[in-house]
Formats: C-alpha cells, structure tokens, sequence
C-alpha cells in the first residue's frame, strides 16, 4: 500500500515539474525579464481611441515596448485636455554584451535631440486598434509636456488622420473666407451702385442702336439729299466766284464764316460715323457725305485766301 502511494506522489511531482518548467519557459523564454526596461513619457493631443494598456511600441515596425498607463491631464495652459501615456522601452537582440541602463537612457535622448518621436498608428484595421510608432519626424511641429514621474519624455506628432482633418479644415476655412468676401464686395454700395450705372449705360447704348437701326433707310436717304445739295452748293459757289465778282466784294468774311460751319458739320458727321457699324449702307452715305463737305470747305479757304490775297481779282478776274 505504502508503494502505491509513493509512486503517486513521484507522478504527480513529476507532472508539477513539467508544468512549471512549462510556464518558465513561456514567462522567461523572451528575455524581457532580463533586459534592462526603460520607462518613457508621451502626451497625445488628439484622440486616442484604440490606444490601450499593452499597445504596442514601435521602432521602423520592430516592437520595442508597451504603453502600461493611461491618464487624462491639462496642458500647461490649463485650457487643453491631453492623455498622458508611460510605456516601458526594452533593448532588442541577443548582444552577448547589453548595454547598461544609463546606456540604453543616452540612447534614448540622443534619438529624441535627433527628431525621433512618436505617432499613433493603426495595428489593426479591422479591430481599430492602435500603436506607438517611433520615427524620425523633421517637418511636423512636436508637442511635449514637462516629464511627471522623471522619466525621459518622447515628443509626440498628430496622427496622419489628424493632418488630413486639419487641412480640409483648413481649405474650409478659406473657402468661407472667399465666399464671405465675396459677399460682402457684391453687397458694398459702391458695387450696387456700379452695377446699376452698367446697367444704365447699356440700357442707353441699346436705345440708341435700336434707334439708328430702325431709321437708318430714312437717315441713308436724307445724307444723299444733304450730299448733293453740298454738291450744288459747290457748283454755285463756283459759279458765283466767275459771274457775280462785284457782288463778292465784301464776302471774305463771309467764307469765314461758311469754312466754320462746314468744318463743324464734319465734326458732327464723323461723330455719328464712329457709332455706325463699319460697312453698312448708312457708313457708307456718310463718307460720301463727308467728302463732300472736305471738298467744299477746301473750295470755300482757296477762294477766301485768293480774295485776301488779290482783292482786285474780283473787278479785273482770274488772270491767265
């Protein structure tokens, strides 16, 4: 009897030593419990959902560490509420020779002077779950609080979710500032009252188009009656300068005078050209016209210049 419980005894001994050889093995097999941890500080401004205690800390995808503590705080100005995160930094290898503790804490800051800090990263897409990744960031604008529990502090980054949130944000923003602007130039009264003289310039131009359209048979024939009354009043004035030569005797002023009306009458003539389309039939009246008018102003300014010259020409003629 005494055999039998002997034997139990050894067996279940021998079980125990397998069990606990096992859990050994599995507890101790990594190595961390050996290595020297090196505790660190972080401050997340952002949201942290998906962060949790055992989230994983990376270095270029290599797991380093673990976050181990969670905790809400104000920033410094007391205006901001951020999470405050402590992980712990395990050396990685099997260096037969590791480096000591105040080794692995120089490491440590020389990568932070350096640009290292840390983001959240996605691990899991699936569950939403998050990491710590450490990189080197030289463009982004780090944010870091005072250390608490006199650990080295990590300066952290906003996650690539939160950069693209606050530039949507921010063309947002600018577009408002557009559409503001915008609005507030097109309901100035300077602008209202621009719009409303535009709009009385055309209204006016549009008048007077329609006007020279309408008319432009009854203007075209009147300009060729005006042309050839010019032309006849040319042939007389012509006439008169041979025929009537003691009747001329004082009509130098007279020339004058007829020369600044002719010259007047182009002027309005041309004014009314430059308001007709280019081409057209009434265009083409007014040349006309207008050239006829040249003609006899020029007519008028040779016999009043002959008359200033030789006074006695209009008792003895045109010298041959």
């Amino acid at each position: 009897m005494s055999q039998q419980v002997s034997a139990r005894n050894i067996g279940l001994f021998a079980i125990g030593a397998i069990l606990v050889l096992t859990a050994g093995l599995l507890v101790f097999g990594s190595g961390d419990w050996f290595q020297p941890e090196q505790k660190v500080e972080m401050a997340f401004e952002g949201n942290v959902k998906g962060l949790a205690i055992g989230s994983y800390i990376t270095f270029r995808g290599v797991r380093i560490g673990e976050v181990r503590t969670m905790n809400l705080e104000l920033d410094e100005s007391e205006t901001r509420i951020v999470v405050r995160v402590t992980g712990i930094i395990v050396p990685q290898g099997d260096d037969p020779d590791p480096i000591t503790q105040g080794e692995h804490l120089a490491l440590i800051q020389n990568l932070v002077a350096q640009g290292v800090a840390a983001q959240l990263v996605a691990e899991n897409m699936v569950t939403g779950r998050l990491q710590v990744q450490l990189e080197f960031f030289e463009d982004l604008e780090k944010f870091s609080l005072p250390s608490k529990y006199n650990y080295p502090v990590i300066p952290t980054v906003p996650s690539d979710y939160e950069i693209v949130a606050d530039v949507v944000q921010d063309l947002v923003d600018d577009f408002k500032a557009i559409a503001q602007g915008l609005n507030n130039i097109l309901g100035s009264e300077e602008s209202q009252a621009t719009a409303q003289q535009l709009r009385a310039a055309i209204t006016h131009l549009n008048s007077i188009l329609s006007v020279l359209d309408n008319d432009k048979e009854t203007l075209s024939t009147e300009l060729m009656a005006a042309t050839q009354s010019v032309r006849q009043m040319a042939d007389s004035i012509n006439e008169a300068a041979v025929t009537a030569r003691p009747a001329l005797k004082s009509a130098s002023a007279s020339l004058a005078l007829l020369d600044t009306t002719l010259q007047g009458a182009m002027s309005t003539l041309k004014t009314y050209q430059q308001a007709i389309q280019p081409g057209s039939e009434l265009s083409v009246a007014l040349i006309q016209t207008l050239g006829a008018f040249e003609r006899s102003a020029d007519q008028v300014r040779q016999l009043a210049e002959t008359l200033q010259r030789n006074p006695e020409s209009l008792l003895m003629g045109k010298q041959p």
